[in-house]
């Protein structure tokens, strides 16, 4: 990293998130050419822009990995719908999976539950594809985030993608030091929001080992 910015071994660890599900190809192309020019790794989209991703993944001068969001915005989702998105996408040429899970299933910490939707979606997501549990640490205790974290482990999956604050006051690379601490070395984690390149520094010192953001120009 330089004193000011982030350099090209990290970028490639960030996820621009671009989930606007307004979005059409012409939008996504813009996307895919900013995040090329600061050689961003991901780019996040939401299901209503999967074919127009595909189509301008296509057109852009470096095509970065296309990840597409499953039981999005809410997470309430029937587990076979996520399922059946998730099988879409990779069709549609995607490299990743995100799947929001049902917030219902943390807060009662309902491990069958939740193990079950993780499991069905895992199904329609074959290893070595990469499948990303969201979580929405905002709403969350420290106590449902752990057995979010131990649970999806359990069920199989990847990563998680943690949303969480900005850093200046501490609590997002305290969320993420609080999922390494349960998750060790089993889970990759990555911490979402809108960050500066300090806040990054700081949260790979804390465990995290992608970053998720909707505005990457704060990185450079």
């Amino acid at each position: 990293m330089t004193n000011t910015g982030i350099d090209e071994l990290v970028a490639r660890r960030i996820d621009a998130i671009v989930d606007d599900p307004g979005l059409g190809t012409d939008q996504l192309t813009a996307a895919l050419d900013q995040a090329a020019c600061c050689g961003v790794g991901q780019l996040v989209v939401a299901p209503t822009s999967l074919v127009a991703a595909t189509h301008a993944a296509d057109k852009a001068r470096r095509r970065p990995r296309l990840v597409a969001q499953c039981g999005y915005p809410s997470g309430t989702h029937q587990d076979l719908v996520k399922a059946a998105e998730a099988r879409l996408a990779i069709e549609y040429g995607v490299d990743e999976i995100d799947v929001v899970l049902n917030h219902r299933g943390i807060v009662d910490a309902d491990s069958n539950r939740l193990i079950s939707e993780i499991v069905t979606v895992r199904e329609a997501v074959p290893r070595p594809m990469v499948l990303k549990v969201v979580l929405d640490t905002v709403l969350l205790t420290g106590e449902q985030i752990a057995f979010a974290a131990r649970t999806a482990q359990l069920a199989g999956a990847d990563y998680i993608r943690a949303g969480t604050t900005r850093t200046s006051d501490g609590d997002a690379a305290e969320v993420i030091a609080g999922i390494a601490q349960v998750a060790g070395t089993r889970l990759g984690i990555e911490a979402v929001g809108d960050f500066t390149a300090a806040d990054v520094r700081r949260l790979f010192d804390a465990g995290a080992s992608r970053i998720g953001t909707r505005t990457p120009q704060l990185l450079f």
